[in-house]
Parts: C-alpha cells; structure tokens; sequence
C-alpha cells in the first residue's frame, strides 16, 4: 500500500498509476448472468440504476439482464410479479424495488419469502435514515411532480450526496427519497 502526503507531485501518483492493473471481479472474470427484475411504484429507474451500480462490482453491465414493473400500484400486480419472479427462465429472480406504500413494501418482503424470491427495497435504508435526521414521517404516495430541483428545496437540511465515481446513483437515490417528503 503506498500513501501520498502532502505536497506529493501528480506526476509520482500517475507514474504509480500506470505501473498498476486494475480490474472488477477479483477473481479475473465476469460473475455469471442471474436474472433480476425491477419494480417501482414510479418509473423503475432508481432502482434500475442502483441494480446496474451494484451489479458492476461483480462484472460487466453488458451481462445484467433485467425486466422492469414500472407504477407497481396494487397487492395484485405484487403478487403476479413475484409469481413470475419464482420461476423466472427456471430460477428466482432477484427483485429489486422502491415502493413509498409501507404495506405494499410488506406484503413484497413476506410473499418473497414464502416463494423464497431474494428481494430488496433499495432506498429503505435512506428513507429510515431521513426520517430520523428530519423528525418526521415519510408520505405513503409518490409525489409524482419533476424532482430535479429536489435537492435544492432541501438545502438547508444537511443531506449530502457523495460518491466514488459521478454521483449519478446517490444523487438519483437522494432525490427518489425525497419525493417522500414533500
């Protein structure tokens, strides 16, 4: 492990850079295609996003196949896509989702198990923690208005997105979750 001080020259960190091999799985080779689907009580493309960033530690996104439930709105529609997550091509999908209604979030989380679907809500944990750094409870429904400039209605509530690349993930799942209290 090398660490550079302050005052160190760019031009030792990029001679270190180019002396080095980087590469996403460690074991040299692209994990093997599983199937994933996507839902949402909107569009799909957070949690779409999120699917891809995290698939990307593993392998190539050119491997991730995924199918989409866009404005998941009933316990039928929750019902029919993890029936059809169970048996997905011979194998259990994995179900990505971001629901806001806490009953349809529950009624997903208890039916997977049943069909033993893997599933996870991937803002839950950024919505329980906006809850506790806001003091307040998130709405049930969707605020469905453009949330581009839902950061900037937020700024003085010390949320901050940061990340180790673009930002494009955190920034999108900052302001998915922020439609939630609006």
């Amino acid at each position: 492990s090398v660490n550079f001080a302050s005052g160190d020259k760019i031009a030792s960190a990029r001679a270190m850079a180019k002396g080095r091999a980087f590469i996403v799985a460690p074991w040299g080779e692209d994990v093997k295609t599983k199937p994933f689907m996507v839902a949402s009580d909107c569009s799909g493309s957070v949690a779409s996003l999120l699917t891809k960033a995290a698939f990307a530690q593993f392998g190539s996104t050119e491997k991730l196949r995924t199918s989409v439930k866009a404005h998941l709105q009933s316990e039928e529609e929750v019902h029919e896509l993890l029936a059809k997550a169970a048996t997905f091509k011979g194998q259990p999908a994995m179900v990505v989702y971001t629901l806001a209604d806490k009953k349809l979030d529950k009624l997903m989380k208890d039916e997977a198990i049943k069909l033993n679907v893997p599933v996870v809500n991937v803002l839950e944990g950024l919505l329980a923690a906006m809850e506790r750094r806001f003091d307040m409870k998130r709405s049930t429904s969707i605020n469905t208005d453009d949330y581009s400039k839902a950061l900037d209605d937020y700024n003085d509530c010390g949320v901050y997105c940061m990340s180790d690349s673009a930002g494009g993930c955190a920034t999108a799942a900052t302001r998915a979750a922020l439609k939630q209290f609006r």
